[in-house]
């Protein structure tokens, strides 16, 4: 007889499913929210995703930190009232480390292989800006 799943075993079962989040900055006045394409480290301490500078989001984060972060498995039926699990974190955004980009780029197109064209112009605009 198997045992239900741990909430790891959850939260990488739903994160494998999907590679869109809402991802929620603060804004100046309110609350803004967006979709991110998304990849988690194995351990599940980290998640990155890419944006551009010249985004609002990206200028949230720059002004405050905190960001909150929604994964879910819904089917945009009724009985997502009932079933559908959501995974919800909060963290602080932070530029990614000039050491670890080609590892977090690396990362993000096996997960996300359609949005290669995107990443490496991302990629490299981030190159063009300096170490952080």
């Amino acid at each position: 007889m198997e045992g239900r799943p741990t909430l790891e075993d959850t939260v990488r079962q739903i994160f494998a499913s999907r590679g869109v989040a809402v991802l929620a900055t603060q804004g100046r006045e309110y609350p803004h929210a967006c979709l991110v394409a998304f990849v988690a480290t194995e351990d599940l301490k980290h998640i990155f995703f890419m944006t551009g500078r010249s985004t609002r989001k990206f200028d949230n984060m720059c002004r405050d930190g905190r960001v909150m972060f929604l994964v879910d498995d819904r089917a945009n039926t009724e009985k997502d009232f009932d079933t559908a699990t959501v995974v919800t974190g909060r963290g602080k955004a932070v530029p990614a480390h000039s050491k670890a980009v080609d590892e977090m780029f690396s990362l993000y197109l096996s997960r996300h292989p359609h949005l290669e064209a995107f990443a490496k112009i991302k990629k490299q605009r981030y190159g063009e800006s300096g170490d952080r």
